[in-house]
C-alpha cells in the first residue's frame, strides 16, 4: 500500500445504528460497541466516527491527488489537469482497494464567466470542483490557477466569498460564481487595483445595488474625478474610499488637500496620514485644506522640530479630541503643539473616569442607541443599552472578557454594546454583544463562550426585528 495512502487514512471512521446500540468502525482497525448516547470516538485513537454506513457496506472512500498540472493560465484564465485515484477502505480488515482512476480539467474565463469541469472526458456539475479543491490548501490552490497578477484577485474572492454570514464550509464554486454576479471587482481589477482588499476593506460596496451597476468607468462607480482615481491606484492601502464615496469631501477641497500635502512630502505619507485628516475635517470643521496640510507637513518641522506629519497629525488628532472631551475649544494650529498635548493630556487623565461616563451616558440615552433594545417575553430574554462606562466595565469583570476595552469605541461611535440577560434576571450579566454598522460582530458569555442554542435562536429573532446582520458569534 503507499505511504500516502496509509496517511490518508489514519483517521477515518465510521458507524452503524442498531436499536439503542452503535458500531463505531475505525481505520485503526478497533471496532468500538456503544449504546447511542455515548461518544462516537474510537476508543483506541479517538478518531470521531462522522459519518453512518450501513451494515453491509463497511466502507470509507478515500480519494488521493496523484498529479496536478496547468496547462494554460493569464491574468484572467487558467485551465487545469488533475490526476486523481479513488481508494475504497474496508474497516473490517483495514484492506484498501484501487476503485478507479480520474482525470479531471477545470476550464476558468473570467471574461466570458465561464467555470465548467470535465471528468474523463464527460462534463460534470461544477458543484463537484469543491470537494476537490478542498483536499488542497488555499496556497497549493492559488499557486496552481493564478499568476503573480492575478493572486490577490482570487485570494479575496477565496476569503469573502466562499463562506458568507451563516454558511459553514468553504466551496470555491460558490466564490466564482459570485465573483461572476459582481462585475465590480472585474472593472476594478483590469483597470490596475492588483489588490481588491484596498479597494473594499473600509466601506463594502458589494451590496445587492454593485450587481446592477449601468457603468463600466470606475471612477464614475466611487463617485469620484477621473484625476482622484488616478491617484488612489498608486497609493497602497486605500481604505479611505468610504469616506470619499460619500462625498462629504469634495472633489475640490481633496485635490487642494492632496497637492499641498504633496508639497512637503510624499504619497506613501499622505495614504497612512489621509484618514486622520478626514477625520480632523469633519469632525473639528477644518475648511482651509492647504493650511491644514501645510501645518502638519510644513509648519511644525520648521517651528517645532517634528519631522514626521504621520506623528504631527497624531498629536493634533489626539490633542482636539482630548479638548472636545473636556468641553475645551483648542486651538486649530496650536504654536506649540507637543507642548499644548502634553498639557491636554495631563488635564485629561485627572478627569478621564468622570469624562466617559459622561460621555458614555449620553451616547446611550440616545434614541438611536436605544432603537436595538428588545424583549421578549416568550423566549425570555432582553437586550439592554448599558447606563454608562461603569456599566461596561462591570460587564467585563463578571463574565471576565475584555468588553471594557471597548469603551472609547463607543465613545467615538465607532461601535456599540449591548447586554443581553434573562427577561426575569435582569440584572444578572449573561451575553455581551459588539455591533458596527448594523452587523453584529461578536457575542461572547463568561469566559468568552458562545451563545447556546436556544440563544442563538433569540439572537436570530432580534436581528429579524431589528433588521440586524451576523459576521459571526
Amino acid at each position: 500500500m503507499p505511504e500516502e495512502i496509509k496517511t490518508k487514512c489514519q483517521n477515518i471512521a465510521a458507524y452503524t445504528r442498531e436499536r439503542n446500540f452503535k458500531t463505531i468502525y475505525c481505520s485503526c482497525g478497533t471496532t468500538t460497541r456503544n449504546r447511542i448516547w455515548n461518544s462516537y470516538r474510537c476508543e483506541n485513537c479517538n478518531t470521531e466516527a462522522k459519518h453512518q454506513t450501513k451494515k453491509n457496506k463497511l466502507f470509507s472512500r478515500v480519494r488521493i491527488i496523484r498529479s496536478k498540472e496547468c496547462l494554460q493560465k493569464d491574468d484572467k484564465r487558467f485551465h487545469i489537469r488533475i490526476h486523481e485515484d479513488g481508494y475504497k477502505l474496508y474497516f473490517d480488515n483495514c484492506k484498501f482497494e484501487l476503485e478507479e482512476t480520474y482525470v479531471i480539467e477545470v476550464k476558468f474565463d473570467l471574461g466570458k464567466k465561464i467555470l465548467e469541469c470535465y471528468k474523463n472526458g464527460s462534463k460534470e456539475n461544477n458543484y463537484n470542483l469543491d470537494s476537490l479543491f478542498n483536499r488542497m490548501s488555499k496556497r497549493e490552490l492559488l499557486d496552481l490557477i493564478s499568476t503573480d497578477q492575478s493572486y490577490k484577485l482570487f485570494e479575496y474572492t477565496i476569503d469573502h466569498f466562499a463562506k458568507m454570514k451563516y454558511e459553514k464550509i468553504n466551496l470555491f464554486t460558490r466564490a466564482i460564481q459570485r465573483l461572476f454576479g459582481y462585475p465590480i471587482i472585474e472593472i476594478f481589477y483590469s483597470c490596475g487595483f492588483r489588490d481588491i482588499r484596498y479597494v473594499f476593506n473600509e466601506k463594502d460596496v458589494l451590496t445587492s445595488s454593485a450587481k446592477k451597476i449601468n457603468t463600466s468607468r470606475p471612477h464614475k462607480i466611487l463617485g469620484v474625478p477621473k484625476y482622484m482615481f488616478k491617484l488612489l491606484k498608486d497609493i497602497e492601502g486605500i481604505s479611505y474610499l468610504g469616506d470619499l464615496i460619500s462625498k462629504e469631501i469634495n472633489g475640490n477641497n481633496y485635490k487642494n488637500l492632496f497637492e499641498s500635502f504633496i508639497e512637503e512630502s510624499d504619497i506613501r505619507s499622505f495614504s497612512r496620514c489621509v484618514n486622520d485628516l478626514i477625520y480632523l475635517i469633519k469632525t473639528y470643521k477644518y475648511k482651509d485644506m492647504r493650511k491644514l496640510a501645510l501645518y502638519i507637513t510644513r509648519d511644525v518641522k520648521f517651528q517645532q522640530g517634528l519631522t514626521n506629519p504621520i506623528e504631527a497629525l497624531t498629536l493634533l488628532k489626539d490633542y482636539r479630541r482630548m479638548c472636545s472631551q473636556m468641553e475645551k475649544e483648542g486651538e486649530k494650529y496650536p504654536s506649540s503643539l507637543k507642548k499644548m498635548h502634553d498639557i491636554a493630556l495631563m488635564n485629561y487623565n485627572a478627569a478621564k473616569s468622570e469624562i466617559k461616563n459622561r460621555k458614555v451616558t449620553e451616547i446611550v440615552g440616545t434614541d438611536e442607541y436605544k432603537s436595538y433594545e428588545y424583549e421578549n417575553k416568550i423566549m425570555k430574554y432582553i437586550v439592554i443599552s448599558p447606563k454608562d462606562a461603569e456599566d461596561i466595565i462591570n460587564e467585563g469583570s463578571m463574565l471576565s472578557h475584555c468588553v471594557a476595552s471597548y469603551v472609547d469605541d463607543v465613545i467615538e461611535k465607532r461601535r456599540q454594546i449591548y447586554f443581553i440577560r434573562q427577561y426575569e434576571n435582569k440584572e444578572q450579566s449573561l451575553l455581551t454583544v459588539e455591533i458596527k454598522n448594523r452587523d453584529i460582530k461578536q457575542v461572547k458569555g463568561r469566559y468568552n463562550r458562545l451563545p447556546d442554542e436556544r440563544e442563538k435562536e433569540f439572537i436570530d429573532k432580534w436581528m429579524e426585528v431589528k433588521k440586524l446582520f451576523l459576521t459571526g458569534y
